[in-house]
């Protein structure tokens, strides 16, 4: 069998590529982006995943509130559920306070 170089052996793709300085989705303004990243948003990991992806996407991302608007709450009790949702309901349009304690899992 014989033997090869790896250094004689051209590569077949290269092993690291500098990215373009500016491509098509950096010329999107960032109304347009918040519009795309809305479409992808439906679980509250995505804003804080498209953030890390580059300088300008962290910008925009930290900058469209309505990107975290999203908030998912794990609940375990059916009571607890039931009252929740009937809270919200019954708030209507009026502002809302959160409060979020940490409780300790025996």
């Amino acid at each position: 069998m014989p033997e090869y170089e790896l250094s004689s052996c051209p590569p077949t793709f290269p092993m690291h590529r500098a990215a373009p300085p500016h491509t098509s989705i950096d010329l999107l303004p960032p109304e347009t982006l918040v519009e795309i990243f809305q479409q992808v948003t439906h679980e509250p990991i995505v804003p804080m995943q498209l953030a890390l992806v580059c300088r300008n996407w962290r910008d925009v991302v930290l900058g469209a509130s309505e990107l975290w608007a999203h908030i998912e709450i794990n609940i375990k009790d059916n009571l607890t559920e039931m009252k929740l949702t009937r809270q919200i309901e019954l708030s209507l349009k009026a502002s809302m306070m959160l409060d979020i304690h940490s409780v300790e899992r025996a």
